[in-house]
């Protein structure tokens, strides 16, 4: 629940603009109506609390203090919206940008998709593995691929 503040008139003076203020328009009221009886309301303001000492009412009238009426969704979120359509436009560009990287590591130079050994060594190079590395691994998977023809040819007699 939102109470009213209650000021002390006789201690209230002109000059202590830090208060936010919080309310509802009522039904068919507009912005610019809101704001024109904001302003009314200064002048009166202007001329119904004393300056704080060392100030002049002069000084408050000649800083042509205005109203500024908005909605609450502009004061809270603010122009948020740009932002993360900013930030949703990137993130769809790097998951472009990862989506034909992985198509390009698995897809051959004929433009046919690769699977097994030719597709992990398109992968391998494509993350920085050396080449001399994926070669070695696949000395070793071919060597345990002759090995196991050899243990079952010698099983199978």
């Amino acid at each position: 629940m939102i109470t009213p503040m209650q000021f002390d008139r006789a201690k209230t003076t002109l000059g202590n603009f830090s208060y936010d203020a919080l309310a509802r328009l009522k039904p068919g009221m507009t912005l610019q109506e809101a704001n024109a009886d904001v302003a009314r309301m200064l002048a009166i303001v202007q001329t119904s609390f004393p300056s704080p000492p060392g100030f002049s009412i002069k000084l408050f009238q000649d800083a042509r203090i205005g109203p500024k009426v908005r909605p609450l969704k502009q004061d809270v979120v603010g122009d948020v919206g740009n932002v993360l359509w900013v930030l949703m436009g990137s993130i769809g560009l790097v998951l472009l940008i990862a989506c034909a990287n992985v198509a390009k590591f698995t897809a051959g130079s004929d433009g046919r998709t690769e699977t097994g050994a030719c597709a992990s060594r398109r992968v391998g190079c494509g993350l920085g593995t050396h080449r001399g590395r994926i070669a070695a691994g696949e000395r070793d998977s071919w060597i345990a691929r002759q090995r196991a023809r050899v243990s079952a040819c010698v099983r199978g007699r």
